[in-house]
């Protein structure tokens, strides 16, 4: 189990904590005994874990933005949307966005070729592309297009959360201050 839990202050502040789960298990030749494996628990001292980061959902299916936008939301990041290729890029032009999640299959412009007009001006920018079609050609463009990851559709909440903080650390490597950083 994966997620964020937050609670609400008296005075309207957030604060949270990523969590994980122990998972009990028994392995072949360990004489009966059962381990107990720690995944992952990471309490932070500071509010929600994405607070400082801004991620724009692009993607033409309006049910889909809205669903990661109320996740990542949740978790504390600030999230920008775009129903097109075309909206997205103006949107990175003139805002600090800090990730972008493309769905692949859009009118006009594909998430890939969208990625390719941002790499123009922002080479730096982590990008997820997400598809309902993750065949091995997909991901073969998307690695040469330099997308940090595909995930398939429908998006899973705990793979999402996992791969942003992925590519945010490994772009960031300390949270970046939302009003300078690009």
């Amino acid at each position: 189990m994966l997620g964020c839990l937050h609670r609400c202050a008296a005075d309207g502040t957030l604060h949270g904590a990523r969590f994980a789960t122990t998972v009990l298990c028994s392995f072949v030749g360990t004489s009966g005994k059962t381990p107990a494996i720690t995944i992952m628990i990471e309490t932070l001292n500071k509010p929600l874990w994405g607070m400082s980061y801004s991620i724009l959902l692009t993607d033409d299916d309006a049910d889909s933005r809205d669903v990661m936008a109320h996740w990542l939301d949740d978790c504390g990041f600030r999230t920008r949307q775009a129903t097109c290729g075309e909206e997205a890029i103006d949107i990175v032009r003139a805002e600090p966005i800090h990730l972008v999640v493309f769905d692949l299959h859009m009118p006009r412009m594909t998430g890939l070729e969208a990625l390719q007009q941002v790499r123009l001006f922002n080479e730096r920018l982590p990008a997820l592309l997400v598809t309902a079609e993750a065949t091995r050609d997909v991901i073969r463009q998307a690695q040469q297009a330099q997308v940090f990851s595909v995930l398939p559709k429908p998006v899973n909440v705990s793979l999402l959360l996992h791969l942003l903080r992925k590519a945010l650390n490994s772009t960031y490597p300390t949270t970046p201050n939302p009003s300078t950083e690009q």
